[in-house]
């Protein structure tokens, strides 16, 4: 008989036969004993390997379910991209980023346009590489939200196909961002003194040339009205630049109390003169209780700077509507301090071209402004909530696109409080 030994599967079943029927005739001859053996030998051999076989198969198919599962529920989103940016395969956390349906869609149908020769080349450089590369690019996903997301690439080996690992990074650029924006106020802080002391003295010489020039003329002549307006104006500045440099220094001394219908209605003439003919004024002071605790320099800052805000605002034309009212609003003692149950609410309205949700969410913004460079500085509206914060209140922006723009502000009457709250008790 010839056997097939490269043949495990006759062996085996010829090693089974021999052991099952107990063949007494082949044990008889030594030839026959020692093929019984052999096979004997060989079976143990076969049921060894087999039982490696069984392990190394359980390993294998353990480790697709651990990587399976790692890819499944990472907590960043995964890619595997052709050369054209196509998607092959996408875990869940990728199509929460992108959206559900991006496998087959190109990568670069999500990237803002600004960024897409940037992505170019980025996509050249993990292409052309064999290390990870990262760069951080903005999308807009399948909901229309935008999104700053890191990419990791990596070339797999396989032609032109790479891998990317992608994280959301939105919330911590916007943290950097606020950082730097803190950063920069904390040097116009540093600065502030100084040049409020520079300021001082500019404006000292000015109201001495004011002075020596009024006493040289009288009364009736045409530029004594004039002079005098400057000579107050020059004072206003001068309150102005000490104001700005206890601001930087963040004095806690108790700010005096002030009746904001008479600080508005001093500002008058200067704000007609400023809003210009074809903006018309409308100045409605029905607040009973007008008695607020904040410097006479800061209302008039407010109010110039919202002022200025909605001229720019209104090109063609408009009003310009300031009114205060009194209300009441219930306690907030979670946020510290005694707080106030009567407010003042002082409103500023223009018929302007309004703002843009994006725009109206990031008004109060320090260094953020929609006017042309070099014509804004864009710390207006920010040293306002500023100021009305510390004074105990509160600040809202309501805008809406082509319907004009109302800042509307709440400040604790000072006869209703006896110390202001650490924080401001925003109104619902």
């Amino acid at each position: 008989m010839q056997l097939k030994w490269l043949d495990e599967d006759a062996l085996r079943q010829l090693a089974e036969n021999l052991v099952a029927t107990g063949s007494v005739r082949a044990r008889q001859t030594p030839r026959g004993a020692q093929l019984v053996h052999e096979l004997l030998v060989h079976q143990t051999e076969l049921e060894m390997q087999n039982e490696a076989l069984r392990e190394a198969q359980v390993e294998v198919t353990e480790s697709e379910r651990r990587y399976r599962d790692l890819f499944e529920n990472a907590p960043i989103g995964y890619l595997i991209l052709d050369g054209a940016t196509r998607v092959l395969s996408a875990n869940p956390r990728a199509r929460e980023l992108l959206g559900p349906d991006i496998v087959g869609t190109r990568f670069t149908s999500y990237l803002v346009p600004d960024e897409a020769i940037a992505f170019e080349r980025y996509r050249r450089e993990v292409l052309d590489g064999t290390e990870r590369f990262a760069g951080d690019f903005t999308i807009t996903d399948a909901r229309g939200r935008r999104r700053e997301l890191r990419l990791e690439g990596l070339r797999t080996g396989e032609g032109d196909e790479w891998r990317a690992a992608l994280s959301d990074v939105t919330m911590q650029n916007a943290a950097f961002r606020k950082l730097s924006h803190t950063e920069r106020l904390g040097a116009v802080g540093e600065h502030a003194s100084g040049i409020a002391h520079d300021l001082n003295n500019l404006l000292f010489s000015i109201t001495g040339h004011t002075e020596v020039a009024l006493r040289s003329l009288n009364e009736e002549h045409p530029a004594y009205s004039s002079l005098i307006q400057l000579r107050g104006v020059v004072e206003r500045c001068a309150t102005a630049t000490n104001q700005l440099a206890s601001f930087s220094r963040a004095e806690t001394d108790v700010p005096p109390v002030v009746n904001l219908n008479d600080a508005i209605g001093e500002m008058e003439v200067i704000l007609r003169s400023l809003l210009g003919d074809d903006i018309e004024l409308e100045i409605d002071a029905a607040a009973t209780d007008p008695s607020i605790r904040m410097d006479v320099s800061y209302v008039e800052q407010i109010l110039l700077t919202v002022m200025r805000n909605s001229r720019h605002a209104m090109p063609g034309g408009g009003k310009f509507r300031v009114e205060t009212a009194n209300l009441a609003l219930p306690h907030h003692p979670q946020q510290g301090g005694t707080g106030a149950t009567r407010y003042v609410r002082w409103t500023m309205t223009d018929t302007g071209v309004g703002m843009t949700e994006e725009t109206r969410r990031r008004a109060f913004d320090p260094f953020f402004t929609t006017k042309p460079a070099g014509s804004g500085t864009g710390l207006g509206l920010s040293l306002v909530k500023t100021v009305v914060e510390r004074s105990g209140g509160s600040v809202l922006l309501e805008s809406e696109l082509g319907a004009g723009t109302s800042v509307v502000i709440h400040l604790p009457c000072a006869s209703a409080s006896t110390s202001i709250s650490s924080r401001p008790a925003p109104p619902r």
